[in-house]
This record gives structure tokens, C-alpha cells and sequence, in this order.
């Protein structure tokens, strides 16, 4: 009889025992959920369910430590983004696919991607790591005029406008002179002669094309027409030539009225007086154009020439 009463109590037990673990739907009713892989058990709030992670068996190897290499910035493309990376784990390089996979989150947008490395087949665990999506840098045309300064620039993908900004080379500070949609700005009102350093950044929203001073665009602004007086001594002209900023050396031509042509009679020299031997009766015109280290010449005119009548 005795025997009989532990059976039932026994399988009374058993019956209350499962009912906890298969009841659901009562508020508040806490249902054990069974954590496989460490012999243990957790409960969870809510409807019954079984919640398990991997089992590491015999041999697997836990890839949350391994080394990930090829992860870096990356630039715009209006399409996903994606990484050639390695898992390196104790000196061997896992194999894509095999070992483990590889996932994205946030890779088409400019701004903070995720990519998620998890291990497979005889490989567990999970790596997370986050790369920028950056606005591609504009490549910057320069050119120079005399007193002003045009910046041009193919669009860059994903740009909805454009920063510009000028490098002060003594303090290494950017001051930003405009924010333009458009792919060209003029600068105006500069020294001529005089070397600038500028930088265009493509801009959406917050976000920024990355830059370092090696991203800096040099401009050089042509010289101011030189200024030149003739002298006459029989056949003989002598071209005074007052130096202006930044010439580095001066070009001599004639100019023939009647053609409208110019002719190269000293290609290069840097004297400031250049004596013109030999030449012809009657009304001559001369130009000088000083020139920069960038071999640019100063623009000019017919207003620029200067005339000498020989007798």
C-alpha cells in the first residue's frame, strides 16, 4: 500500500511539473525556458518557449576573437558597399562561407555601416565591426585669372552641395568663404600675382567628404601687365619695364598694326631693360607680358603695347 502511495505522489509530481512548463497564456506566468549547452535553466516572462544557443561541440572554435583585416572607409556609390575582408583565428585564415559569413547593415547611405561576421560549420560566435561610407572628394580645376580665381569640379555622387574653403598656409586654419550647389565657384577680389591654397568639400547634411591638407587645390594669379616705357636712340629702342608681383620673367613681342599679329622678339629674360637694335623707320608698337612660376602670362590687350617712332 505504501508503495502505491509514493507511485502516485511520484507521478503527481511529474504531471504538475510538466503542466508549468507547457501552460501559457496566463499574465504574469513565469514559464522555464531550457537553455541548452550549459546544463542550465533560465526563466522567461510570457507565453511558454524554448530558447537555445549553439551547442559548442567537441572541436568547434569560437571566432569572437579572431582578427578581421580589410575593413575601411569606403566611398559613396549610391549602391551596397561591401568589404573584402580576412578572418584570421590562431594564425589560420578562415575560409568565407565555410567557416563563416558574412552580413551588412546601413551599407548603401552615407554614414556608419555594420558588418557582421558569424561563425559556421565547425565555427562559432559572432564579430561586429562598423566602417564610414564617405562622400567621395571633389577633384578641383583651377584657373587663374588676375584678379580672380574660378574653382570647377565634376559632381559627386550623393552631394547636395558643396563646401569652399581657403587655406591660410601661416596659421593652417580652413575659413569657409561659401556653401554653392553649383559645380563652379568665382573668387574674386584677389592680389595678382600671389599664390592661394583652397579646398571644396562635398556636403549631405552633417556629413562631409574627408579631407587633409594634401586635399588643398594651389592657385597662382597672373601678373598685372608690366609696366613699360620706350626710348629711342637712332635706330635703336630701349623697353623700360617696371617688374610687377610675382613675374619671374618677361616675353618681348612686336605688334604689326596692319595684321593684327604678334611677333616673339626676346622669348625670355628677366633684365628690366631690353634694347631693341635695328629698328625700322617709323611708328612701332611693343608688348611685355611678365610671366609666374606657373608659366602663366599676364592677359593683355592692345591697350598694353607701347609705342616708339623711329626717325
Amino acid at each position: 500500500m505504501r508503495k502505491l502511495i509514493c507511485v502516485t505522489m511520484c507521478v503527481l509530481i511529474l504531471l504538475s511539473a510538466f503542466s508549468c512548463i507547457f501552460i501559457s497564456g496566463a499574465e504574469g506566468f513565469t514559464t522555464p525556458i531550457i537553455k541548452i549547452g550549459d546544463n542550465t535553466a533560465n526563466t522567461k516572462s510570457g507565453a511558454g518557449e524554448f530558447e537555445t544557443d549553439p551547442i559548442p561541440f567537441e572541436g568547434a572554435e569560437d571566432i569572437s576573437s579572431a582578427t578581421v583585416n580589410g575593413v575601411k572607409a569606403k566611398y559613396y556609390t549610391g549602391k551596397k558597399i561591401t568589404q573584402n575582408v580576412s578572418v584570421v583565428l590562431g594564425g589560420k585564415t578562415l575560409k568565407e562561407n565555410n567557416e563563416y559569413s558574412v552580413s551588412y547593415k546601413n551599407n548603401v547611405k552615407v554614414g556608419t555601416a555594420v558588418l557582421t561576421i558569424s561563425g559556421e560549420g565547425k565555427c562559432y560566435g559572432v564579430i561586429t565591426k562598423k566602417f564610414l561610407i564617405n562622400l567621395s572628394k571633389p577633384k578641383v580645376k583651377v584657373t587663374n585669372g588676375t584678379y580672380s580665381i574660378k574653382l570647377s569640379w565634376a559632381k559627386v555622387p550623393g552631394a547636395k552641395q558643396y563646401g569652399v574653403y581657403q587655406y591660410n598656409t601661416k596659421t593652417g586654419e580652413y575659413k569657409g568663404i561659401a556653401t554653392t550647389s553649383s559645380t563652379s565657384y568665382l573668387i574674386k577680389n584677389k592680389a595678382a600675382g600671389t599664390s592661394y591654397y583652397f579646398l571644396v568639400r562635398a556636403i549631405n547634411g552633417n556629413n562631409k567628404s574627408p579631407c587633409t591638407t594634401a586635399d588643398n587645390v594651389k592657385a597662382l594669379t597672373l601678373c598685372k601687365a608690366p609696366g613699360v616705357k620706350a626710348a629711342v636712340s637712332g635706330k635703336t629702342v630701349v623697353l623700360k619695364i617696371t617688374k610687377p608681383i610675382g613675374a619671374k620673367y618677361f616675353r618681348v613681342y612686336k605688334y604689326n598694326a596692319s595684321t593684327k599679329k604678334y611677333t616673339t622678339l626676346v622669348s625670355k629674360t628677366t633684365a628690366t631693360s631690353v634694347k631693341l637694335a635695328s629698328q625700322p623707320k617709323g611708328t612701332n608698337y611693343y608688348l611685355v607680358r611678365a610671366f609666374n612660376a606657373n608659366n602663366a602670362g599676364s592677359a593683355f590687350t592692345t591697350k598694353n603695347l607701347t609705342k616708339a617712332i623711329v626717325k
